[in-house]
């Protein structure tokens, strides 16, 4: 065995050696990353060479996706300009609206700041002083908690309870 050269292709632990040496330069190195290679690099993740087939099917889906991209920003354009035709003719409406309509030329009155009144329960037939909750037509979005929307003592609806008067009560 010693005057016969091993055989690289073979599994024997000498022939293992053997490729191994063939392929890395200082295999008795303190650190596996001190190891160096022997002759070029071989990438394994190199791409193999395409087929006719498989350009075929890349230039397909390529133009799928390029034709699906052109799609999509014909869509995006088309919506961006009916949305803003439909701004423009909002717009339109509402300043065709503020020039004929008496209402919005006047201002609002303002009911945030009403006093509180005395105020009967038709139901359960008690008294009770504060506001009547409404929605104020100057500031909509604004609510006041202590303002009663049903009646504090048997919760019936608001159409049940009436104004006092001072002299009834």
């Amino acid at each position: 065995m010693e005057g016969r050269k091993p055989d690289i292709t073979g599994t024997s632990p000498s022939d293992i050696a053997a490729r191994l040496n063939s392929r890395y330069g200082n295999l008795n190195a303190r650190s596996s990353r001190d190891v160096t290679v022997i002759g070029h690099k071989r990438n394994p993740f190199l791409a193999m060479p395409q087929t006719e087939m498989e350009k075929q099917v890349e230039r397909e889906v390529q133009e799928k996706m390029e034709k699906e991209m052109a799609e999509r920003q014909k869509r995006k354009k088309n919506t961006y300009l009916e949305g803003r035709l439909e701004l423009s003719a909002k717009m339109e409406l509402l300043t065709m609206n503020k020039e004929n309509s008496p209402d919005l030329k006047t201002p609002k009155r303002c009911i945030c700041k009403r006093p509180s009144k005395s105020f009967k329960c038709g139901g359960c037939l008690k008294f009770f002083k504060g506001r009547i909750a409404d929605t104020c037509p100057r500031h909509p979005t604004e609510t006041f908690l202590m303002d009663f929307r049903m009646c504090p003592y048997c919760s019936g609806p608001v159409d049940m309870i009436k104004q006092q008067d001072q002299e009834e009560a």
